[in-house]
């Protein structure tokens, strides 16, 4: 029947009620009764959540006469329990039981009231442990529990139960005795198989957290709205593809959890949860929120990460009381101005967007403190991103920035500054002004050098300077940092590992990272010209004086006389440090003429054919050896 191809959930309930009418009308007189029974069993496991009690008496003589009609002298509920052959199907008929109660057609099947006690004794298992018994082990069948619930004398030790764990039972059908429990507060149901609740629920006033996380709820149940002390609501991984107009009659929620279902909207009157403190939308399909959203006067964090959102409403800015704003992996193209008017934001999550420039406005932020916009296409930072002194974290990776602002040496309070992949030609002398920067990222970037201004940085641990323009290497003031910066440098010096040198500038280099001893060591030293002797012995002699440990010895004349033989021995790190150094030093004062000769020997001596000078500049890090060859080579070319 063409009935069966329909989405029976998405239909309004008096539509649902004429499929289960037209379900029932033989009008094919080759249809048999059991194959008409078994549509009706379809339709009706379909419908978890209509509640017939309320549908089905106003129209009960029809529906009566066509049962009739249809099934002669058979037991309606019996013939359907043998055709469907699953009893977490037949659930929805102990609504449609109650509506034909009074039919001589309606006995509820002992099979399926098997299964509904079985839900009531798998409840009871966790109700017991929180009910003193004394001596008395409680009742155990489901026909006892029920008849020990009804007993007034019982009320004193069931009000007692104000927090029952039902989660990870595998309930299908939460029993209607979960109404006995009028003094619930937290009520925990997650991890089950859920998809409707007995209208029973809402005698639970009291109640004021239900987890649902982890069922299989296509629809919100009407009954939840109608919980007046409801705080927190979980509804974390389920099957919803939206929220019903009620959801406005939680006037007391604070928190409502929506990760991981199917919405692709809110509805407007979402706007009147007035005591929401937190709304977790993450993992949704959601392409645009309400102006109303805005109307959350008392909203501290807002979660939309993982959604199809293309623009903020400008509403957004009256959440004055918001801390938190989290929106990575959506596809927003640009911010509100009005953004700048959360005062009290300290967390802002902007990953994985498309965003072309960050507002001005943004300066207004004087609260926030982390900052992560990776991931988008910002080819510049505003300047007043300086005014933002509460700033501990800016993660900017993945853009396309040329230049920082001057301003942003004032963030005295920056811990984590990340850059890399940008295309960053220069850092500003300012950036020396970040006294409390911990970290600092600046692998794949264009940048030739770095600002001895960063030497001043007494709180600075960890470096990234991988995959720029060139090789370079940190001022001196820096050594400290030597293990670092030289193991960074060298992470692909396995590609040239072998390479055949052609200068002994390079072979030098290429035997320290071959671990060759100290004498052969010595031995190509002794190689290289007096002049390149001289200049890398100098700075292994101020990097070993400025090393922390060699600090405080007044005898520095006596340091430099042991620092050759310490950098040949055991600080390898030192060494490196300081023929890179040197050829730093020699690179950056090159002409962009002579730098093409540098990046045409780098492409020809890895036995590349000539006429691509680019793939020489891109690969010269990977290629350090060969780079370091092709230096030398184009500076004695240049004498």
């Amino acid at each position: 029947m063409s009935f069966l191809n329909a989405n029976i959930n998405n239909l309004p309930s008096d539509l649902q009620l004429s499929v289960f009418q037209f379900a029932v009308e033989d009008h094919d007189n080759t249809r048999t009764p059991s194959q008409t029974v078994q549509n009706i069993c379809r339709v009706c496991r379909q419908w978890t959540d209509l509640t017939y009690s309320n549908l089905l008496p106003q129209y009960w003589n029809r529906v009566n006469s066509l049962i009739k009609a249809v099934i002669p002298n058979q037991n309606f509920i019996e013939l359907l329990t043998k055709v469907c052959g699953d009893h977490v199907g037949l659930i929805p008929f102990e609504r449609l039981s109650k509506a034909l109660r009074s039919s001589s057609l309606m006995l509820l099947p002992s099979e399926y009231q098997c299964f509904i006690d079985a839900q009531l004794e798998k409840m009871w298992g966790r109700v017991k442990n929180s009910i003193d018994f004394a001596q008395d082990s409680g009742p155990q069948s489901a026909s006892e529990i029920r008849a020990w619930l009804k007993d007034p004398n019982n009320i004193p030790l069931i009000q007692t139960v104000t927090i029952l764990n039902l989660s990870g039972l595998q309930l299908t059908h939460l029993p209607p005795e979960i109404a006995y429990f009028t003094n619930l507060e937290e009520l925990r149901l997650s991890h089950n198989q859920l998809r409707a609740f007995p209208a029973e629920i809402g005698n639970l006033a009291k109640l004021q957290r239900l987890d649902l996380d982890r069922n299989q709820f296509t629809t919100l149940p009407s009954e939840i709205c109608n919980l007046p002390n409801l705080q927190r609501l979980y509804l974390n991984n389920n099957r919803l593809a939206a929220l019903p107009v009620e959801i406005g009659n939680l006037a007391n929620l604070e928190e409502l959890y929506l990760e991981h279902n199917q919405l692709t909207a809110l509805p407007s009157k979402i706007g009147i949860l007035a005591n929401l403190r937190r709304l977790d939308l993450d993992d949704n399909h959601l392409k645009a929120l309400p102006a109303e959203i805005g109307n959350l006067a008392n909203l501290e964090e807002l979660y939309l990460n993982n959604n199809q959102l293309k623009a903020l409403p400008a509403e957004i800015g009256n959440l004055a009381n918001l801390v938190w704003l989290y929106l990575n992996n959506n596809q927003l193209k640009a911010l509100p101005s009005e953004i700048g008017t959360l005062v009290n934001l300290q967390k802002l999550y902007l990953n994985n967007n498309q965003l072309k420039a960050l507002p001005s406005e943004i300066g207004t932020l004087a609260d926030l403190e982390e900052l992560y916009i990776n991931n988008n296409q910002l080819a510049a930072l505003p300047s007043e991103i300086g005014t933002l002194a509460d700033l501990e974290e800016l993660y900017i990776n993945n853009n396309q920035l040329a230049a920082l602002p001057a301003e942003i040496g004032n963030l005295v309070n920056l811990q984590k500054l990340y850059l890399n992949n940008n295309q960053l030609a220069a850092l500003p002398a300012e950036i020396g002004n970040l006294d409390n920067l911990v970290e600092l990222y600046l692998e794949h970037n264009q940048l030739a050098t770095l600002p001895s201004e960063i030497g001043t940085l007494s709180n600075f641990l960890k470096i990234g300077i991988n995959y720029n323009l060139c090789l370079f290497m940190l001022d001196k003031k820096l050594s400290k940092f030597v293990n670092v910066s030289v193991s960074e440098m060298f992470k692909k010096y396995y590609i040239c590992k072998h390479y055949n040198t052609k200068t002994s500038f390079a072979k030098f280099c290429q035997l320290i990272h071959n671990e060759e001893d100290k004498n052969r060591l010595k031995e190509i030293f002794s190689d290289l010209s007096s002049t390149e002797q001289e200049k890398i012995r100098s700075k292994i002699e101020d990097i070993f004086v400025e090393l922390p440990a060699n600090q405080n010895i007044e005898n520095k004349e006596l340091l430099k006389s042991q620092a050759l033989m310490e950098a040949f021995d055991v600080r390898r790190d030192i060494l490196s440090r300081a023929i890179l150094d040197f050829l730093n030093e020699t690179f950056i004062s090159f002409t962009p003429e002579q730098k093409y000769i540098v990046y045409q020997h780098v492409w020809s001596l890895a036995g590349k054919p000539q006429g691509n000078v680019d793939w020489g500049e891109k690969n010269a890090e990977d290629n350090i050896i060969r780079l370091i060859d092709a230096t030398v080579l184009a500076s004695n070319a240049e004498e």
